[in-house]
């Protein structure tokens, strides 16, 4: 496991890490309950778009580099402002259920934590069907 040289001044801190990680499993739960009401049940296989913040820009590359292992494509690093810089990318295709989603929404916050970057959301491409 690696561990950025940021442990006395990281951008995530635990707790940081820990309430963003609850509010995004609170938010996918809202969203499998619209997606099984829309898809009637049937899961269905999606690109989901994801975006992450970084302090650096070695942060940003290393988490860059995890997410490429991850089979994932990223779309941009870009510098938000002078203490900033946001990674947008797309996963591959999977299958959005219960367990798949919130063990992905977990790992991205993984990731995110691992390379003291914030996991700062997610996107569904294409329509909200199966």
């Amino acid at each position: 496991m690696k561990l950025f040289n940021s442990i006395f001044n990281p951008f995530v801190s635990n707790g940081r890490f820990e309430t963003n990680k609850k509010g995004h499993i609170q938010i996918a739960t809202h969203f499998l309950n619209i997606y099984d009401f829309v898809s009637q049940g049937q899961s269905g296989t999606k690109c989901l778009d994801f975006y992450f913040e970084a302090k650096t820009l070695a942060h940003a590359e290393s988490l860059r580099n995890d997410l490429i292992q991850l089979g994932y494509s990223i779309d941009r690093i870009m510098k938000k402002h002078e203490f900033c810089y946001f990674i947008t990318g797309t996963t591959h295709q999977f299958t959005i259920d219960q367990h798949s989603f919130m063990q992905w929404i977990a790992q991205m916050n993984e990731v995110g934590f691992i390379n003291d970057c914030l996991f700062d959301g997610w996107g569904i491409m294409g329509k909200l069907e199966s």
